[in-house]
Parts: C-alpha cells; sequence; structure tokens
C-alpha cells in the first residue's frame, strides 16, 4: 500500500500543476484581451482589475492589475481619483517589474501606461529603457509579439531606427 501512496503522490502534484499552468494561461489569455480593449471599454478595464485582483503573487498578473488601474484613471471625473489611480497603477507596475526583470510582457505594459500619461506628470521615467529593453529582446516566438510590435511600429516614442530593428 505504501508504494501506491508514494507513487500516486507526485503524479497527482503533476497533474495538478499542469492544471494550475492551463488555468493561469487561460486567465492570461483572457487579461490581453481585456488589456487590449480597456482604453476604449471602461467594462473591459474593470474586467482586467477584477480578473487580476486575486492573482498578486504573480508578476505578470500584477502588472495586469497596475495597468487596469491607471486605465481606470481616463473613465474618474474626480481628479485626485485619476491621479491615484495612476500612481497606484505605477506601483503595481513597477513592482511587478522589479519581481521579473527580465519579461518583456511586463515591460511592454509599463512603457503603453507610461506613453499615455500627460508629461506634467512625472511618472513616465523609464519608457527609453522599456522601449531599449523590448526591441533587443522581443522574438516572434514571444506569445503576444504581433500585439508588442504593432505597439511599437506606431508609438510616438518609436524612432526609424528603432523600426528597423523590429
Amino acid at each position: 500500500m505504501r508504494f501506491k501512496c508514494t507513487l500516486f503522490l507526485p503524479l497527482a502534484m503533476i497533474f495538478l500543476q499542469s492544471h494550475i499552468n492551463v488555468v493561469d494561461d487561460n486567465e492570461l489569455s483572457l487579461a490581453r484581451i481585456y488589456f487590449s480593449k480597456a482604453s476604449t471599454e471602461e467594462t473591459a478595464a474593470n474586467n482586467l482589475k477584477t480578473l487580476t485582483e486575486a492573482k498578486q503573487n504573480e508578476a505578470i498578473f500584477k502588472a495586469y492589475h497596475g495597468a487596469s488601474l491607471a486605465i481606470l484613471a481616463k473613465y474618474s471625473w474626480n481628479p485626485y481619483k485619476k491621479l491615484e489611480n495612476v500612481r497606484n497603477g505605477l506601483l503595481f507596475l513597477n513592482t511587478a517589474v522589479a519581481m521579473n526583470l527580465q519579461d518583456i510582457e511586463i515591460r511592454f505594459l509599463r512603457l503603453s501606461i507610461e506613453e499615455h500619461i500627460p508629461s506634467a506628470i512625472s511618472f513616465t521615467k523609464h519608457m527609453q529603457a522599456d522601449k531599449d529593453f523590448i526591441i533587443q529582446h522581443l522574438n516572434n516566438s514571444h506569445p503576444n509579439y504581433s500585439t508588442i510590435k504593432s505597439y511599437l511600429l506606431i508609438s510616438k516614442y518609436t524612432t526609424e531606427a528603432d523600426r528597423k530593428k523590429l
């Protein structure tokens, strides 16, 4: 009987881990969809916030949560609430980058948020470093490659030389 238990437990753990990864992949795909719609649909921004709220231990979901907060600032009429959302959103994004400095998608999220913050607010200090990192490390095997590349091609902060590297 002991042999069966010692064999069952590792198999069960492998099954559970693979199931958890599938759920995370599905949730990450959903987060990407919500993010792509959030700048024009408040419901998508709120859905992104809700989806990512409970997943703060994973850097990518922390980044998407930060992005949702910053985007929600757009839909607030109260200037203090707008500023609070942007600050909190960037705090989450910066923490996510610190958790995983090498993640292109997290850097992309921070870049895309910082690029749309008015220049009068001094929260845009990472744009050049993030853009350079993304251009240097982005390859077509990344699951979000086409979105990131498309964004960089139309970004007002991407130079012609940068575009040629893409």
